[in-house]
């Protein structure tokens, strides 16, 4: 589901299907050097993304850690800073649906935790502007071509990450399920209640929980579907390679996610009319994850308790900044801020008594303070239809 009090960040990049003999070659030559090896670093989870330090020639970038992306890719101040080459172009797709043909160059070597990873297709981005990915971690995205050569070990608790080429940890510590596609993305098979939802994408590169592609729900659950649905919302605040666009998202609670033998209660599933079905980090920080590539198998750390992922407070709305205006970039139809009359889109004023002016307009500042307010109880507010009304809204669950 989506994290409606936050400004949420949703990334994926895949590769289209028309891809270029002359790419394929480039990522095919990639690999790690040494049969033998094991590294733990620690990595940063204040955006619910994974982000941890990645060394090439030298020095030190942040990344953030995708399985949900095919291919590396790396910004374009740094592909200039390394001098980067262009050796292909490709299309590229985002979560989002939106395509473009980019540049792709081929990374030497990079090291992650001493560990030297060599031939590493990149491909190279300009961020979109206002970009929260680019406030995360301007360096770029690493992905599947490069996490697949070793096994992970991610505790979401310690904020460490673990890469090795044997096992790790004990076996009877985890249920495992089979992990599809283990070259290309890796896959589950996952169940809400009794339907059954084949090769749904892990995604690590997501901040956001369960979501489910609402035409794929509608053929799995039928008719069903209607004794399921909670409320709607309009979702402008996640965003994908090339920026944000609008999309419909429909609420559903069920009695039970299936994961193999891991089961989590009470779920919130979010049916998403344009995106992908995945699994995202809001549910996958529940568990020390075990991505064996080698066994190609997901790990869920065994639980003494019972797991119920249920409904998070909100204020019913997610503010954004947009060409210089703090704007309603997504809203929820049950909560109380649609109640009095606010909507997608909508100017703000001011939000908790601040201008975009206190920010110096600058995005990365105000994503950092909008991601500050769930710590709130409350968030008082202006808007440009009622510039004379000081609101408040109150977190609740909806």
């Amino acid at each position: 589901m989506k994290t409606w009090w936050l400004c949420l960040v949703v990334i994926c990049l895949w590769v289209t299907s028309c891809i270029s003999s002359s790419y394929q070659r480039l990522r095919n030559t990639s690999g790690v050097a040494g049969s033998d090896f094991h590294a733990q670093l620690p990595f940063d989870y204040g955006s619910k993304l994974i982000v941890i330090n990645v060394s090439i020639r030298g020095n030190t970038y942040p990344f953030i850690f995708d399985t949900g992306a095919s291919s590396t890719v790396i910004s374009r101040a740094l592909a200039d800073s390394l001098k980067l080459k262009s050796r292909t172009r490709i299309t590229t797709r985002d979560s989002r649906g939106q395509k473009k043909k980019l540049p792709v160059g081929m990374l030497d070597t990079l090291q992650i935790g001493g560990v030297t990873f060599y031939n590493s297709t990149a491909i190279v981005v300009d961020w979109p502007e206002p970009s929260a990915i680019e406030c995360i971690s301007w360096a770029g995205i690493l992905g599947n071509n490069i996490i697949r050569h070793a096994n992970w070990r991610i505790d979401y608790q310690r904020q460490l990450i673990e890469l090795s080429s044997d096992t790790l940890g004990k076996e009877e510590d985890f249920f495992f399920t089979d992990m599809h596609f283990a070259h290309s993305r890796p896959r589950l098979d996952i169940a809400v209640d009794s339907f059954a939802f084949e090769k749904v994408l892990l995604d690590l590169g997501s901040g956001g929980g369960i979501d489910l592609q609402l035409a794929r729900a509608k053929k799995k659950m039928g008719k069903s579907l209607k004794h399921y649905l909670r409320s709607k919302a309009l979702d402008g605040s996640s965003e994908g390679l090339f920026g944000t666009f609008l999309d419909s998202n429909y609420i559903l609670r069920a009695s039970a996610l299936h994961m193999g033998k891991t089961r989590v209660y009470e779920p919130v599933v979010s049916l998403e009319a344009r995106s992908k079905s995945k699994v995202g980090n809001r549910l996958l920080e529940n568990f020390v994850l075990y991505l064996d590539y080698t066994n190609k198998r997901i790990g869920f750390s065994v639980r003494e308790k019972d797991i119920t992922y249920g409904y998070q407070k909100t204020f019913g709305f997610v503010p954004g900044l947009r060409d210089s205006i703090f704007r309603v970039t997504s809203i929820h139809l049950a909560g109380d801020a649609y109640a009095r009359g606010i909507r997608q889109g909508d100017t703000l004023l001011s939000i908790a008594h601040k201008t975009p002016a206190d920010f110096d307009y600058d995005p990365c500042r105000v994503y950092a303070f909008v991601r500050a307010l769930s710590g709130n109880d409350s968030v008082q507010f202006v808007t440009k239809k009622s510039p004379d009304y000081l609101q408040t809204l109150y977190l609740k669950s909806l």
